[in-house]
């Protein structure tokens, strides 16, 4: 358009006039092209001729927009990231101005498990690529900042992400006749070369731009008192020398900049609105650091150095003698400082640096567009401040259409999880993006449905590598939607659980007339606060199983709802509880190396939870105790259902028999004897009128089916005389039956082969599914063995879950956790 060669003709006698001196020359070009072009580029400009229009416009290549663009990228979306300089992650050429990060870098673990390993990498972004990870671009453990730019602009690059760099966006706006259809092309966004983009839905991942500079600053500054900002204080340490330094802020750039220059300066004081909070007191990564806190060394073990109590702003500073800076807590106090004259800050400084961190800039809104304060029925909105913009448990604002992705949906979870750090919201980006699916694009939720056999052992499974619930714990949790009318569960991962009342229009997956179990992640109630002793003898409360509900280090919650809890429930819920009182709930003891594997402390008392809930037997049982109860009992028990389904292990077709869905939820297995010359023992065996039996022909038993939900009686009775599944006094058995010296309680494996889950040991294995099965049934037939899966190898191949070597042991009736622990 002639506005676009008028800006580019401007651009050129720029570049000319640069390295030519002209003089009138150079003036006379400007004029001309300004009285020839400027006209037709305002009338242009003020029309919305662009065709340059997404259906999803994110603001920021920073590590949330770039998280973000790689979501929509792999779902086919139209999308366009803008970003005003050249790079990706620019925010990293320059901040940390120390140029080390605080986030870990922990290369090994010991596994290889790559969901597991993301807990203790902090640095990269989730992709489908393993090459992609950040600990391949650093060794250290505290790793340098251009490493991360270096990071970032590889995997922009590595993805062909659609990021259109040197575009500032300085307006963000809308049309007068703005939709509702999200999808309709609502947002003009303005760059400084004047041109207009247009978008469907805005995803803003600005991240914290700029730097928090409080107006009592300079309504208490008195004279030319010059202090100094993070983003501009000179990096060399000797411009310190022998200079005495007030840091305001105590946070990790105030404590970091103490660190930087503390090995040159004559001494240096820190003070800061409130108290230092310690991040190994609060648990919030925010706080201040160890890597960081040199100055409290110094401080306490009294080597000049102090850290300051004082509201900032009642500080005043004035211009002293000899270029000094005085300071004082009122105007008063820095022109004469009275008989209070041995203060902590009576001092004078000769440099002030201000490190009071950053905020986000909404500048470039219209006041239409600018989010606004969210008053939400259900409380789920963030509290506004000038260092977030207000938006609610779906990161969306008050504008229709727009979203907030990165570091700025800190405001849903400050100091309180990790949100505000690539790695907690690499997790919320990645929630936000299956909100958004559902929302316009009808793809549900990404959820997983398995028979309820298998839900302790999926359950455990996740809980020994999930990253995303570890690191956004309180704030992200599972979803167990259960149907026990066909015997199933759908598992839904890191949902956000404000959301809990919403699941229904959130997610695409139905929760009317199932009963839901959220399972979240927690520290104790009472073990993180600033100035909490977190060190102290007797910390690990929680060791024990009947007393996990005391358990303080980070720990699994279940709460069981029989209907999803209502919005206004979820308002309504108690001060700091995260979710409403459930109809039941379960605590999941701490464990010190947080490997919940555990057969008695952890995985039998979550099994025995979920049986209660349920009212059923939920026991697993391996190929080998269902095999050797089946050549014993006539009811085999639920947790076997899957193996042989309803064959035998001698399996000709004549005696394949199932049993009604009245009798059972899942038809039940039969590995019955060896073949049909095995003569049966009937006489051992009684039948009552009514009962619910079956004749097997050729030596299989006959024997009475227990009630849908009930365990068949394991009462003995007279010698000789047995009911249906139980068993008779040593010496008077019938064949394939123990005695009492190795009997089998009816739908109870005995001690040495008992497990308590639906997960495999080095010796014993659960068949997940037919193939499976039949591998197992025809192994069995050859040599009466349960297949090999001792092996990392064997066990991908059969597809078992792999949570760790498991020790077996007793299924005892006591339950040692704590449900029945005062909510």
């Amino acid at each position: 358009t002639q506005s676009t060669w008028g800006l580019i003709s401007i651009k050129l006698i720029n570049y000319m006039c640069s390295y030519f001196v002209m003089g009138n020359l150079c003036f006379g070009a400007f004029l001309v092209i300004g009285v020839f072009w400027l006209p037709f580029g305002s009338t242009n400009q003020s029309e919305d001729t662009s065709n340059d229009a997404h259906q999803y416009c994110i603001i920021g290549a920073g590590p949330g927009g770039i998280q973000m663009a790689y979501f929509l990228h792999k779902a086919n979306r139209d999308y366009i990231v803008y970003e005003r300089n050249n790079i990706s992650g620019s925010f990293y050429e320059k901040f940390p101005r120390h140029r080390t990060l605080i986030s870990i870098n922990k290369r090994y673990t010991g596994r290889t498990n790559k969901e597991f390993n993301l807990r203790h990498d902090w640095n990269s972004l989730l992709s489908d690529n393993d090459n992609l990870l950040f600990t391949k671009y650093s060794k250290e453990f505290f790793p340098h900042a251009d490493r991360m730019v270096e990071y970032l602009n590889d995997f922009s690059a590595q993805f062909n992400l659609n990021i259109r760099y040197n575009t500032n966006i300085t307006r963000v706006s809308t049309y007068n006749n703005i939709e509702e259809d999200a999808l309709s092309y609502k947002f003009i966004l303005t760059d400084q070369e004047s041109l207009k983009h247009k978008c469907g839905l805005l995803l803003v991942a600005t991240g914290w731009s700029k730097p928090h500079i409080p107006d009592y600053l300079a309504r208490n500054t008195v004279g030319k008192v010059n202090i100094l900002g993070y983003e501009d204080m000179s990096l060399n340490p000797e411009d310190y020398a022998d200079k005495s330094v007030l840091i305001l802020g105590k946070g990790n750039s105030g404590f970091e900049t103490a660190n930087h220059i503390m090995g040159s300066t004559a001494f240096i004081h820190i003070t800061g609105h409130h108290r230092v909070t310690l991040a190994w007191e609060t648990h919030y990564v925010g706080d201040l650091r160890a890597v960081n806190n040199g100055l409290l060394d110094t401080y306490q073990l009294k080597s000049l150095d102090g850290v300051m109590e004082a509201e900032l702003d009642a500080f005043a500073f004035k211009e002293c003698p000899n270029n000094k800076i005085c300071t004082g807590l009122n105007w008063e106090a820095a022109n004469d400082r009275g008989s209070y004259d041995n203060s902590a800050n009576r001092l004078h400084y000769d440099v002030i640096i201000r490190c009071l961190g950053f905020t986000y800039d909404n500048k470039i809104f219209d006041e239409n567009v600018k989010p606004k304060k969210i008053i939400s029925k259900d409380g789920n909105a963030s509290e506004f401040s000038d260092k977030f913009p207000p938006i609610d448990h779906g990161y969306k604002t008050s504008t229709p259409g727009m979203y907030v992705v990165g570091a700025i949906t800190h405001s849903l979870d400050y100091k309180k999880s990790a949100g505000g750090f690539i790695h907690g919201f690499r997790y919320t980006t990645r929630a936000l993006f299956h909100l958004l699916q559902w929302e316009h694009h009808a793809v549900p939720w990404p959820s997983r449905t398995y028979n309820l056999n298998h839900l302790v052992s999926v359950l455990f499974k996740r809980f020994n590598e999930v990253s995303g619930n570890y690191q956004m714990f309180t704030v992200l949790g599972e979803v167990i939607l259960l149907d026990q009318s066909d015997d199933s569960f759908t598992h839904l991962e890191e949902f956000p659980i404000a959301l809990t009342p919403e699941i229904d229009t959130r997610t695409g997956h139905s929760t009317v007339g199932r009963p839901i179990v959220i399972i979240t992640m927690e520290y104790g109630a009472n073990f993180s606060y600033p100035g909490a002793d977190t060190f102290k003898q007797g910390r690990d409360v929680g060791g024990y199983p009947d007393e996990a509900y005391k358990s303080n280090f980070l720990h699994f919650v279940f709460y069981y709802y029989k209907e999803t809890p209502s919005s206004e429930a979820m308002k309504n819920r108690e001060p700091d509880a995260i979710l409403p009182i459930p109809d039941n709930y379960f605590v999941m003891s701490e464990d010190f190396v947080t490997d919940w594997t555990a057969a008695n402390s952890h995985i039998l008392q979550a099994r025995r939870w979920f049986e209660a809930i349920l009212s059923q037997d939920r026991r697993g049982f391996t190929a080998r105790s269902c095999f050797q109860t089946s050549l014993s009992y006539a009811s085999e028990p639920r947790g076997c259902a899957e193996f042989g389904k309803g064959r035998g292990v001698y399996e000709p077709p004549d005696y394949s028999r199932r049993f009604g869905s009245n009798d059972f939820s899942v038809p039940p297995v039969w590995i019955g004897a060896f073949g049909p010359r095995a003569k049966p023992r009937e006489e051992h065996v009684t039948k009552e009128t009514g009962s619910k039996s079956w004749d097997a022909p050729g030596g299989l038993r006959k024997g009475k089916m227990s009630e849908k939900g009930k365990l068949p009686s394991n009462t003995p009775t007279e010698k000789g005389k047995m009911p249906s599944n139980t068993l008779t006094k040593k010496g008077t058995v019938p064949s394939n039956t123990p005695t009492d010296n190795s009997a089998l309680p009816i739908n109870r494996p005995a001690d040495k082969i008992a497990l308590p889950i639906n997960t495999p040991t080095d010796k014993d294995t659960v068949a997940p599914d037919d193939v499976e099965a039949s591998r197992v049934i025809a192994k069995l037939r050859h040599n009466l063995s349960p297949p090999d899966v001792s092996s990392d190898k064997a066990r991908v191949d059969s597809g078992i879950p792999d949570i760790g070597k498991i020790e077996m042991m007793p299924d005892t009736d006591k339950v040692l956790g704590s449900p029945g622990a005062k909510y």
